[in-house]
């Protein structure tokens, strides 16, 4: 396993990439170049302090001295004392729901921490993510607004539509308690179909009621969330990514199945991002899958017209158009394009008055894959 610089623009720090191949096993704590009081800080950035911990603890790594380790325990000790509140809350929240008679598959950090991670606790998080039937969202709403969730705007009719129309998920929030991000999809830019296969190949999870996907799904999900929220935000999706892949008896055959998941629910294009980044920083044989994917995405006019039809992808569909024939220039986007690609001020506004930084995110969000978007294909 060669030693890879991520093959990015704007690499990213080796120091970064370190933490990350420590923090997997695939680097040996003796073999780092970096120093590790960065190496440190941005385990905790990144959001896998407790892994490099208990990494660092099993190898016997007894090289660093108290100061330099100080970061990183105070920062593990935080992480366990927050993971007791969230797994009790979340406890407390599943026997609610199972009680109601709503069956809820888990997503994200609720299932990678108890399933995949090699000792719960280790996994940062700190909202629920939930997945029910479309169907089932206004029913699922009212049951939690009984224990004081609410989205501060669902009682509009008009708020409730757009949120179902443009949105995969509702944040459903309470005071002083993690937020609940209620999906109905899997996200705005996969074929609607991904929710309903997500759901109806479900396996039981780790506590009565509740479900959780199937492993294709889950890194199908993990590495389609972790390219489309911007790796550079948080490097934590790669390591959600090898853990999962580590803990299947047949990694071959699972990469396949999310691949073949990528073709099937139109992403093809974030998933071979994805596949390029692991490779990039494990070291992974996934050049096949990479051509397969490859192979779809020839004509960027034939992508557009295939796969940014739905949900958000509205807005965004035009101006990927228009970006390609101004050779991608940010500049110009930055100043013409704004107006095509965000949903109007008063929308925004009116769904996202309790966070607005929402709108923001989006914009550089789609900058981000406008700019990408020539060189990822090519």
């Amino acid at each position: 396993m060669t030693n890879l610089t991520p093959a990015r623009e704007t690499p990213l720090s080796p120091a970064r990439v370190e933490a990350l191949r420590v923090s997997a096993g695939c680097l040996n704590p003796l073999d780092v170049t970096q120093s590790w009081p960065t190496i440190i800080d941005w385990a905790i950035k990144d959001g896998f302090s407790g892994v490099l911990n208990w990494r660092l603890k099993q190898g016997g790594f007894e090289k660093l001295s108290p100061e330099v380790l100080a970061p990183l325990r105070q920062a593990v000790e935080i992480r366990q004392k927050q993971y007791i509140l969230l797994q009790a809350r979340w406890l407390q929240i599943l026997e609610f729901l199972r009680t109601a008679g709503i069956s809820v598959v888990s997503l994200k950090g609720l299932v990678l921490d108890r399933t995949v991670y090699p000792q719960a606790g280790l996994r940062d998080m700190d909202d629920f993510d939930i997945l029910v039937p479309r169907e089932s969202i206004r029913t699922t709403v009212a049951v939690l607004e009984k224990i004081g969730y609410v989205h501060p705007r669902w009682s509009d009719p008009a708020v409730q539509q757009y949120l179902m129309e443009h949105f995969h998920a509702i944040a459903l929030l309470k005071a002083g308690q993690p937020i609940i991000d209620l999906h109905h999809a899997l996200s705005p830019e996969v074929s609607s179909r991904a929710g309903i296969d997500v759901l109806n190949s479900a396996l039981a999870g780790p506590e009565p009621g509740e479900r959780v996907p199937a492993p294709p799904h889950l890194l199908f999900h993990v590495l389609h969330h972790g390219v489309r929220s911007g790796s550079g935000y948080r490097l934590l999706w790669p390591l959600d990514a090898w853990f999962i892949i580590n803990k299947c008896s047949d990694p071959p055959t699972l990469l396949d199945q999310v691949v073949d998941l990528a073709l099937r629910w139109q992403a093809p294009l974030f998933i071979l991002q994805a596949c390029r980044e692991l490779r990039v920083f494990f070291g992974f044989d996934i050049l096949r899958h990479e051509e397969k994917l490859t192979a779809q995405l020839r004509l960027p006019e034939a992508y557009l017209a295939k796969h940014w039809q739905k949900g958000i992808a509205r807005n965004l569909s035009p101006a990927l158009k228009i970006a390609h024939r101004l050779s991608l220039r940010p500049t110009v986007l930055k100043n013409s394009l704004f107006k095509s690609i965000i949903p109007p001020a008063g929308h925004t506004a009116l769904v996202h008055n309790v966070d607005s930084r929402q709108t923001g995110f989006w914009r550089f969000r789609v900058l981000d894959m406008v700019a990408g978007f020539k060189k990822i294909i090519s």
